[in-house]
């Protein structure tokens, strides 16, 4: 019962997972990669209940289209998952302001969709310097077999240098438990990343390892 209930958080976790400069968030914002360039988030999470999740999600834009595609292996129950998505930045707010996105993603398993996702994405630049980001998303999420369910949450970051950014957030699908999440990220200048959050939920509680980079 103990590895479904970690299975079923780690899907979760997956359909939410492409986030701001951190790939490794659930709540995403309205950012999408510099036109013409892609990137990569990685992250790792340790599970307390002893699973383990890896994923890369290579990402390229095209304007303001952004096309990406996850792959993740849990470990606990030994299974891998494929995750294509696509994200339509409608306002870009890098120069502070009220930033939108719409957003898609998908779950796969052996060759089949699992879970389907669509969101909006509007997000906030706040402060003289941009110190305060905020981010939220709306949307559906649909299991195989099921009706969609609400599903959201609210992301904050907060800027304490250049190098170095706080985060925190909270996201809620219907029907299960909420996710919170807190940590820092430290950015070498504009082209990487690395997270370091500690999340929980009602059931299970996990550490975060992210390594995001822009090439």
């Amino acid at each position: 019962m103990k590895r479904t209930i970690i299975t079923a958080m780690m899907a979760t976790v997956v359909a939410a997972g492409t986030a701001h400069a951190g790939g490794s968030l659930f709540v995403d914002d309205s950012g999408v990669t510099p036109a013409g360039r892609c990137q990569l988030e990685s992250w790792l999470r340790a599970f307390s209940g002893g699973g383990r999740e890896l994923t890369l999600s290579p990402a390229c834009s095209a304007g303001p289209l952004e096309f990406s595609l996850g792959l993740t292996r849990i470990s606990r129950p030994g299974q891998s998952l494929l995750t294509p998505g696509l994200k339509w930045q409608l306002r870009d707010n890098s120069n502070g302001g009220f930033g939108l996105a719409v957003a898609t993603t998908g779950i796969y398993q052996h060759g089949k969709l699992k879970q389907t996702d669509v969101y909006v994405a509007p997000a906030w630049a706040l402060g003289a310097d941009q110190q305060w980001q905020i981010f939220t998303n709306l949307g559906l999420s649909r299991d195989r077999g099921e009706k969609s369910k609400l599903a959201g949450g609210l992301g904050m970051q907060y800027s304490l240098s250049k190098a170095v950014d706080l985060v925190a957030e909270r996201y809620i699908r219907k029907g299960r438990d909420a996710t919170n999440e807190a940590g820092i990220s430290f950015n070498f200048g504009s082209s990487a990343s690395i997270d370091l959050l500690v999340g929980k939920n009602r059931t299970d509680q996990w550490f975060t390892f992210g390594y995001n980079v822009v090439f």
